[in-house]
């Protein structure tokens, strides 16, 4: 049986909002998967849109084409971080100052070497095991971490939807609540 991480702060969203996250998780799951459809050979690929000053600032939202409603500079931050999303930052004329890579997400034999190293989710009496975690960035990519595996970790879903700052490095993880 499965437990959440022991540290996990109380988890306020609503049902529809969990059963987002589960909807999300497995979509992820299964965009990681060999087989999956390409469109031109890369993997298709959603673009996040946002303020260059929002994004430094950490205030103001963003958006994805086609989704009704804004997101927060978090939700931006989040999304780019999960993997499978691009972000494109405007200046102040509405040009296109930069468009983010894509390049920065793990490789299989990552995944592989990962999930034999870690075991599962590395917060400590988390026992998620590796199919049902994602691969973090100790040092965020965006902060000019690395994307090999001494610069990774696996967690599992509840760290990255919880209100919480992971704290961690290659041997040790633990969450701390924000605010």
């Amino acid at each position: 049986m499965l437990s959440p991480c022991p540290q996990e702060p109380g988890d306020i969203r609503s049902i529809g909002e969990k059963q987002a996250g589960i909807l999300r998780a497995v979509f992820e799951a299964a965009a990681r998967q060999p087989g999956t459809p390409t469109m031109g050979g890369a993997a298709p690929t959603v673009l996040v849109h946002i303020h260059i000053d929002d994004l430094l600032a950490g205030r103001g939202a963003g958006w994805i084409d086609g989704i009704n409603g804004p997101l927060s500079v978090k939700q931006v931050e989040e999304l780019v971080c999960a993997g499978g999303y691009q972000p494109v930052l405007f200046g102040h004329q509405g040009q296109v100052v930069h468009l983010g890579t894509t390049n920065r997400f793990f490789t299989n034999s990552q995944r592989r070497a990962l999930a034999a190293r870690d075991g599962g989710c590395v917060i400590p009496g988390c026992t998620v095991p590796p199919h049902l975690t994602q691969v973090h960035h100790v040092i965020p990519w965006n902060k000019g971490g690395l994307t090999n595996i001494d610069n990774a970790v696996l967690i599992c879903n509840a760290v990255l939807i919880c209100n919480a700052v992971l704290i961690c490095n290659a041997a040790h993880a633990s969450i701390e609540t924000s605010g």
